[in-house]
């Protein structure tokens, strides 16, 4: 094991210091600032700064205050707070904008999902663009116009009336796409108790224009729910 003596010399006192100090064997570090930066004692960025303290121990460093080297405050930081403060409520502005715009977006998908659990398909077109294009796991492909939306609670409020999408969660918005998770329960259509309810999830994906709803995605297990339905 090599000496400790090595690398640290015995304890000092400094002059006025009553406390023992390790000091380095080295020399101090010099004070100027292109002198520090060409010695190898310097390999730490902090003793870049200047030196002022007794030798070698202990280093003492100046106030650091923004956009300043020397400890002189630096009089342009008002300005730089002033423009900070302008950028964060221009920020703010366009936030709450945006946050408006989803929260009537997410209005017009809750009135849709009223309308479906309620079997009001008048309320429920009133959602929908005329060009509505709807996708459904079941059907496997893209088809257009309301009454391809309306079709699937018409058929089944008529099989099980009391059906209902329950949200497992708000809906999360990002521009004019609304998606939504949901649980869909029902009594089994045979109307015996020992088959059980109907029951699954899913979820929903919404893009809304104009306060109507345009495209609609419908994601399940349809296999799921065949499986419950044969029972």
């Amino acid at each position: 094991m090599a000496d400790l003596g090595s690398s640290f010399s015995h304890h000092q006192s400094h002059e006025g210091d009553p406390m023992p100090r390790f000091v380095t064997p080295r020399s101090p570090v010099p004070t100027d600032r292109c002198k520090c930066q060409s010695n190898p004692l310097c390999a730490d960025p902090g003793n870049v700064l200047p030196f002022n303290g007794p030798a070698s121990y202990p280093m003492t460093f100046p106030p650091l205050l923004l956009g300043t080297v020397s400890g002189a405050r630096n009089s342009a930081w008002p300005l730089w707070a002033a423009l900070l403060s302008l950028l964060f409520l221009a920020f703010s502005a366009v936030s709450a904008k945006a946050q408006t715009v989803n929260n009537a977006d997410v209005a017009v998908v809750q009135r849709y999902f009223d309308a479906w659990n309620s079997g009001d398909i008048a309320a429920l077109k009133a959602t929908l663009a005329p060009s509505v294009e709807y996708f459904n796991t079941s059907n496997g492909a893209v088809k257009a116009g309301v009454d391809a939306v309306t079709e699937v609670p018409v058929l089944l409020s008529g099989m099980m009336p009391d059906r209902r999408l329950t949200l497992l969660a708000a809906p999360v918005a990002s521009g004019n796409q609304v998606a939504v998770q949901w649980t869909f329960k029902a009594t089994h259509p045979s109307g015996v108790k020992e088959q059980g309810p109907v029951t699954f999830r899913g979820a929903s994906f919404f893009r809304v224009e104009q306060g109507r709803i345009v495209w609609i995605g419908d994601y399940y297990n349809h296999a799921t729910l065949e499986g419950q339905l044969a029972r």
